[in-house]
């Protein structure tokens, strides 16, 4: 049998990969290595590390321990120890005759049988395996265990003390609701800068607390639950499962790199442009990162990149900032630029809506377009010559084979999605409307899988956006909003009285208050400052959303983003590509976002806007 054919035939045919969907099949295969075994040839010995497992995809396998001997033939697996990290091998494996065994890395092993953990059953089928002992956990206990508690402690400790000193330091003048709420808004603020909760319970308990204690009314404090906003964020995540779950973009992805040309360079703008495209058609960036994480560790498998070098990590590189870099340009980027609506008075909604969310960003995305096709280039300068990829992508288009229905529904799903947005001018219907109407359809017909929706919407984020709405109209119900403005118009004054200068010292104060808060709870944070500078110094509410929205996406250290730590993590402490590199990078699109912002002032004073 041919090994390239074996390889394809093994794909469909092996009873452990018959569960697996087409586009799963198509991850695994770069990871996948066929042996082509002669007689007697040695393939483990006993006690040797398991770090595959093997299946046999013609001939048979002898395997000895002791005086026990067993063979293993055609659609069987062995080696199965590998299935717990850091065991070993219970027996010696040799071909019994010519055989041509399928050989699967550990960690690939490991992320199937997470994702499918009906898997264990075909593979311990033939195999009894008793895991390697592991170390006692209790004595992991270390000085990193003891640092935790006591900043939960000290947390706690000051979230309880702080309210009351804010309450005693506040002028008496103050009516006793504004004191109360600032009291329990600056223990918020101290739960959140600990880092020590899940980012909605500070603002949550923010919430209850002003309900409880009468503060405001809770037809108010609650009008973020039932806000567009909201309704967008509950809705959009169910539609783009249907496209994250079907394997479209997989396919897309190989299909472009095998008709780009075998360049470095083309291949990086190709996956960065790949990831600019799908931005606006998937809202939500942590699900994007998700998305590319594994298309990054198969292409670098793909093009037989090193781990760590400069070729892997160029990869990485594009293809997270292809789905990071243009959040803030598109309306349906980001879940946090629907945030920004609904914190935004109906009037500048309405401004922005006939002008575009995306033709006000033209520059600042051209910015970011331009640095980064430019950037990738220049900043790493690897010639090392690619392997030729063609033959392998061949051999996984004919695995994924023709388009599924799983896949037609997210053309459908991806056309209506766009076709809705470009008509919005015409039909005059909120967006909120639109995709939940979109949703109700799709769901009716079960195109939406409701499991596939509740895994793909982050709850914990709708709490945090519900409450934080709430927050924001309590703050604006006790004229907070203008406290603020009056206590920070000196500090702000500093910076000059004109409408940039302003609009650049809000956007430093963004960027530090980032190392302190999560993106979310900074850009809440900063809109409740932010806005009402802006209305006294009559500076377009929209472009201050904007400004502050671009200034909190900035991030120096990965503690500071979640879609960098959820795309880190799914290497698990393997990185494939160079994070000192990556990070260093990151610096430079950081730049060119204050770039953007800066260069777009004169378009929007042309435009009108500023």
């Amino acid at each position: 049998m041919n090994k390239q054919l074996c390889i394809v035939e093994f794909m469909n045919s092996h009873p452990f990969l018959l569960c697996l969907q087409d586009s799963e099949k198509a991850r695994i295969l770069p990871h996948l290595e066929v042996m082509v075994c002669e007689p007697d040839q040695l393939i483990f010995e006993k006690n040797e590390i398991a770090d595959s497992v093997y299946f046999i995809a013609e001939g048979s396998v002898l395997i000895s321990s002791g005086r026990h001997k067993a063979e293993r033939h055609v659609h069987e697996s062995f080696g199965t120890e590998a299935a717990f990290k850091n065991n070993f091998y219970e027996g010696t494996a040799k071909a019994h005759g010519h055989s041509i065994l399928v050989k699967l890395p550990f960690d690939i092993l490991e992320k199937l049988l997470k994702t499918y953990p009906e898997l264990g059953a075909h593979l311990f089928f033939h195999n009894t395996i008793h895991p390697a002992s592991k170390p006692d956990s209790k004595k992991e206990y270390s000085v990193k265990n003891s640092a935790s508690i006591l900043r939960v402690l000290l947390a706690w400790i000051f979230s309880f003390i702080v309210p009351f000193v804010v309450y005693n330091t506040l002028s008496a003048d103050l009516c006793t609701n504004k004191r109360f709420f600032l009291s329990i808004l600056s223990s918020g603020l101290v739960l959140w800068s600990f880092n020590v909760v899940y980012e909605f319970i500070p603002v949550l308990l923010i919430l209850v607390t002003t309900i409880i204690l009468g503060i405001v009314p809770s037809r108010i404090v609650l009008e973020g639950f039932s806000s567009e906003s909201y309704l967008l964020i509950l809705t959009l995540p169910g539609i783009a499962s249907v496209i994250t779950s079907s394997g479209l973009v997989y396919r897309l992805v190989i299909l472009m790199v095998r008709l780009l040309p075998e360049k470095q360079s083309w291949y990086s703008a190709g996956l960065f442009l790949i990831g600019s495209i799908i931005t606006p058609i998937i809202p939500s960036a942590f699900m994007r990162s998700r998305l590319m994480a594994p298309l990054t560790q198969d292409l670098i498998k793909v093009l037989k990149a090193e781990n760590q070098s400069s070729l892997a990590t160029k990869i990485a590189v594009s293809n997270f900032y292809g789905v990071t870099s243009l959040s803030s340009v598109f309306l349906t980027g980001s879940l946090i630029n629907f945030i920004a609506l609904g914190i935004l008075p109906l009037q500048s909604n309405n401004q922005i809506s006939s002008f575009g969310w995306t033709t006000t960003t033209f520059v600042f995305g051209v910015v970011l377009l331009t640095t980064n096709l430019f950037g990738l280039s220049l900043f790493f300068q690897d010639r090392t010559h690619l392997e030729n990829p063609k033959e392998r992508l061949m051999h996984q288009l004919k695995v994924l084979g023709p388009l599924k229905s799983e896949e037609w529904h997210a053309v459908i799903v991806i056309f209506l999605f766009l076709a809705s947005i470009l008509t919005l001018s015409l039909h005059q219907i909120q967006f909120a409307w639109v995709s939940l109407f979109l949703f109700c359809v799709l769901a009716s017909l079960k195109i939406i899988r409701i499991k596939d929706w509740a895994v793909q919407t982050d709850w914990s984020f709708l709490l945090l956006v519900g409450a934080g709405l709430g927050t924001i109209k309590a703050m604006s119900f006790l004229n907070i909003d203008m406290l603020i403005k009056d206590n920070l118009s000196d500090f702000i004054n500093f910076f000059g009285n004109g409408r940039s200068q302003i609009l650049m010292a809000l956007i430093l104060v963004s960027i530090l208050v980032r190392f302190v808060f999560p993106v979310a709870t900074s850009f809440f944070i900063m809109m409740a400052i932010g806005l009402p500078i802006a209305d006294f110094y009559q500076i377009n509410l929209w472009i201050t959303t904007f400004c502050i929205l671009v200034a909190c996406e900035i991030w120096f250290f990965p503690y500071q983003s979640n879609f960098y730590r959820n795309f880190e993590n799914f290497f698990e402490g393997k990185l494939a590509y160079e994070r000192r590199k990556f990070l260093s990078y990151n610096i430079l699109i950081n730049a060119a976002r204050i770039l953007g912002l800066y260069l777009s002032m004169p378009y929007w004073r042309q435009i009108g806007l500023l």
